[in-house]
């Protein structure tokens, strides 16, 4: 409960709750990207350490590995062409991914400012420590 003394006397307008509705849904928004940020990065780890394990294997040898469900024999060459076409695909996507977090956190710390600005300490954005 806030104290009355940290109260502020401003009224809610329509403006108002729509930015903080805004930014409910933004803090939704950075949380699923930041996750999947995360999942896309552990993926580019996994496919740097399959290609350096691919450095073991000798250039006759046949490598398996997997697309989709099922697992193959293929060529070393062709097995490291794909997983580097994989990692290309993953290290823009999470490029991407870094790109729209640092919008959204703009986004976010702007409407913070703003209701911040009018309402003080009676509105709490801050998240919880989980």
């Amino acid at each position: 409960m806030i104290a009355p003394e940290h109260e502020s006397q401003a009224e809610v307008t329509r403006e108002d709750q729509n930015e903080i509705n805004r930014f409910a849904r933004l803090l939704n928004e950075r949380i699923e990207t930041e996750r999947t940020l995360k999942m896309r990065r552990d993926l580019v780890k996994l496919h740097e350490d399959a290609v350096e394990e691919l450095v073991l294997v000798d250039d006759d040898e046949p490598v398996q590995h997997v697309v989709g469900d099922v697992f193959f024999f293929s060529p070393k060459s062709e097995v490291e062409s794909s997983i580097e076409q994989q990692k290309e695909k993953l290290d823009a996507e999470v490029s991407k991914l870094s790109s729209e977090l640092e919008t959204i956190q703009s986004e976010m710390a702007t409407i913070k400012s703003r209701l911040y600005a009018k309402f003080g300490k009676s509105i709490n954005l801050d998240e919880d420590p989980e």
